[in-house]
């Protein structure tokens, strides 16, 4: 039962979003003094596109947000966010105050190949309430030397869990697109989704 809650096919979710926000964030005009920012700016496209494609799956009416880091939103600690929320009266000025009833997408991105730097964020999605969490990381020649880290600690999350590997950001200007190949944890193990 889905309790009143928006609910997604989010396998689905998954495997055409992605590939939807990487291709309008390979349109983006590039800025930056240096290679470095260059890459960041394009990371950052890209997670605004993914939380502008979120946001149009669910609409305003019904009671869900979609908060990225961003858009001026850094306290909820995620790239991105995607909740059911409600309101409640100020103590004072009677004004309506949002909270969050329920998380519905947690979605951290890190497009580094340090190991390292990759389970340091996916982390943040084992601590996640939200009923699906998604980890973006860079797409290479063997991604299960990728993924298998990530699974150590897939296995303790709660909720549906997923990965997707894109081409990285320093890998954009080459003009070849490669679609995003994205996976699926089962009990023991990533089941790439077919997209």
């Amino acid at each position: 039962p889905d309790n009143g809650r928006a609910t997604k096919n989010h396998s689905l979710v998954v495997a055409g979003t992605v590939d939807a926000a990487l291709a309008r964030a390979m349109r983006q005009e590039d800025h930056g003094d240096s290679p470095g920012d260059v890459h960041r700016h394009r990371s950052q496209n890209f997670v605004e596109a993914l939380a502008t494609l979120f946001r149009g799956q669910y609409p305003e009416s019904s009671g869900v947000l979609v908060f990225s880091r961003y858009f001026g939103l850094s306290e909820l600690l995620y790239d991105i966010l995607v909740c059911e929320t409600a309101v409640t009266p100020s103590p004072f000025r009677h004004r309506e105050l949002t909270y969050v009833r329920h998380a519905i997408w947690a979605i951290e991105s890190e497009f580094s190949t340090n190991g390292r730097e990759a389970l340091k964020d996916f982390n943040k999605l084992v601590v996640s309430s939200a009923e699906a969490k998604l980890f973006v990381g860079p797409l290479s020649r063997n991604p299960d030397a990728f993924l298998r880290p990530l699974a150590a600690a897939a296995r303790y999350c709660t909720g549906e869990v997923f990965v997707a590997l894109v081409p990285p950001p320093r890998q954009w200007q080459l003009g070849i697109w490669r679609r995003a190949r994205s996976w699926r944890w089962d009990p023991k193990d990533w089941r790439e989704i077919d997209s």
